[in-house]
């Protein structure tokens, strides 16, 4: 026979535990919060080690058989940076200055070359803001090659944005923005972006993190796709990230200014709190201009025969290098506008110059039966001591309206150089005045002597 008196102490039991057992399950995770401690006069030591391989894909024109170069490069960068500004809101504005140690190139497509950022180039200021992160010298213009040699994957600028805005417990994830990512892969723009990070373990010291996802978005004129897959760890004591590492797969079909690729990148980012740096404290950095604008924005081009050379912006990109011509390419919001072809012309003698006539006809011959019309030609007007001659034509070549910008640039010694500057006429309206400005930022050099000197 049962005791009556054991059902509530065996009821009271059961309601206790069951009382546990919901008081367990109800209870949250541990969440943690990442703030980074970074502020205007942050002293860091960066190190990036960047590795590229895979194949560039050449189509000498369309319909002909697509050819694939393997191409493989290694990129070292060590840098002093001084943070600058840091904005109060999330959309705000990010600035540092750098000081590099080395900024240095190896890259093998069947021959190797070796772009390197020149030791008078070595300061480096840094913006981020909601449009782009920008690299410039406040020291003077850089070249194509210093920008791509110092503007890489992972700018140590952008990584403190991929910490999460809230507190979060282990083994959640957020979402990356697309300015962010566009930003973070050197995209004009992105169209699609599913890249998360999630927080993977939290140690006394440390709290490690995984990004992935993938990319679609716009380089120069062509649609790209991008996976990415990475780690990165932030220094609970320090409060900053402190280690950035990532691979990146891209696969770019052949657009009109830049080759197709097939490649893959691993980048790491080492970053070291520092007590000081020379080059970066206020008295060496006084009276120079750290605020991005046009001027300090445009990059410098000098062609092998070393006569001359042309500041221009950046919209202009280097499409071929030969010692007898250059070739750009004028690409705007990812669409690709027009292009440049300059050349040294024949040097004559300084009393003997040529007259705008004789380079209307020298046009004529030029464009032969491509030739429909003259629209214009007259002498420009020039701040220095320079003859400039402009003419335009029009024509329909492959029954395509097109015009040509013709420009003779020459100085008082005879020296020249000659431009043409190709644009669809529809097209005429968005490259405006920009083919004039080129034009404008020409510079002849003065010959070295026997010394070497100029």
């Amino acid at each position: 026979m049962k005791k009556p008196y054991c059902r509530p102490i065996v009821a009271a039991i059961t309601v206790l535990c069951l009382g546990i057992q919901v008081s367990q399950a109800a209870k949250p995770p541990q969440t943690f919060s990442f703030v980074t401690v970074r502020k205007p006069g942050t002293l860091d030591r960066v190190v990036v080690r960047l590795e590229v391989g895979g194949e560039l894909k050449e189509q000498e024109r369309l319909g002909a058989k697509i050819t694939s170069t393997p191409f493989s490069a290694e990129c070292d960068i060590t840098y002093d940076e001084r943070t600058l500004e840091i904005p109060a809101a999330a959309a705000g504005r990010w600035r540092s200055v750098r000081s590099y140690e080395k900024a240095a190139a190896k890259i093998k497509r069947g021959d190797e070359i070796a772009p390197a950022l020149r030791a008078q180039r070595s300061l480096i200021a840094v913006q981020v803001d909601a449009q782009a992160a920008t690299l410039f010298s406040p020291r003077g213009p850089l070249t194509r090659e210093e920008l791509e040699v110092t503007d890489v994957l992972a700018n140590s600028l952008l990584l403190e944005q991929f910490l999460p805005n809230k507190p979060l417990a282990v083994g959640q994830s957020w979402k990356h923005g697309e300015k962010l990512m566009a930003m973070f892969l050197g995209l004009d723009a992105v169209t699609q972006c599913d890249v998360q990070s999630t927080l993977k373990e939290v140690t006394d010291t440390v709290a490690r993190f995984e990004v992935s996802g993938t990319v679609d978005g716009t380089r120069l004129d062509v649609a790209t796709k991008i996976g990415l897959k990475g780690k990165y760890r932030f220094d609970l004591r320090l409060k900053r990230i402190d280690w950035f590492g990532v691979v990146v797969n891209e696969q770019k079909p052949i657009g009109k200014v830049e080759r197709g690729l097939d490649a893959q990148a691993t980048v790491q980012v080492r970053i070291t709190p520092k007590d000081s740096c020379p080059a970066l404290d206020d008295a060496a950095l006084k009276g120079l201009a750290l605020e991005s604008d046009a001027a300090l924005k445009q990059l410098q081009y000098e062609p092998r025969d070393g006569q001359w050379q042309v500041l221009h912006e950046r919209r202009w990109q280097t499409a071929g290098d030969r010692p007898d011509l250059a070739v750009w390419r004028f690409v705007d919001r990812g669409d690709y506008i027009a292009h440049c072809r300059a050349a040294v012309a024949p040097q004559r003698r300084a009393d003997k110059p040529m007259s705008l006539d004789e380079f209307k006809d020298d046009v004529r011959r030029t464009l032969g039966k491509n030739l429909s019309e003259i629209v214009e030609a007259k002498e420009l007007s020039d701040t220095g001591d320079r003859r400039v001659y402009r003419v335009v034509a029009k024509g329909e070549p492959n029954e395509v309206p097109m015009q040509w910008h013709y420009y003779l640039v020459a100085d008082p010694q005879g020296r020249a150089v000659a431009l043409a500057f190709l644009v669809e006429q529809k097209l005429a309206d968005r490259l405006a005045d920009e083919d004039a400005k080129f034009v404008a930022g020409i510079r002849f050099i003065e010959p070295k002597t026997a010394g070497g000197k100029k």
